[in-house]
């Protein structure tokens, strides 16, 4: 797995990601499921840039991968599994460097700090 970087993506990096993302949901729907992603090794982002039916250019790949792996949902998954999985969802049987996961436990640490619990306004007696 590629080192995490955190950084601001641009307008152009956001749509090519929009652009992809429905392309490997639909090739490889359960490792790039959006909702419940699976932490991959860096050799099942690898053989996904080449994969044929892909038909983006390897700028586009590269920058749709950083992007997927800063997501909520994809370090909440890392925290969750603790295991690498490949492109097809298998499960490798190798677990994630601690190191990985305490970084990765921190991001969700800081994004639960930001988090307004107050600006929501709950139903009252089952109404909405």
């Amino acid at each position: 797995m590629s080192k995490f970087t955190s950084r601001d993506f641009t307008k152009e990096e956001y749509e090519t990601y929009q652009k992809i993302k429905p392309m490997l949901a639909f090739l490889y729907p359960v490792a790039f499921l959006p909702s419940k992603p699976l932490p991959l090794k860096e050799e099942a982002f690898e053989r996904v840039a080449t994969d044929p039916y892909l038909s983006v250019s390897e700028e586009e790949v590269k920058v749709f991968f950083e992007l997927w792996q800063t997501r909520r949902e994809y370090t909440q998954a890392i925290c969750r599994e603790q295991r690498y999985f490949d492109e097809q969802g298998r499960e490798l049987g190798e677990e994630i460097p601690t190191d990985i996961l305490l970084d990765r436990a921190r991001i969700l640490a800081r994004i639960a700090d930001k988090l307004d619990f107050n600006s929501h306004k709950r139903p009252r007696n089952g109404k909405k």
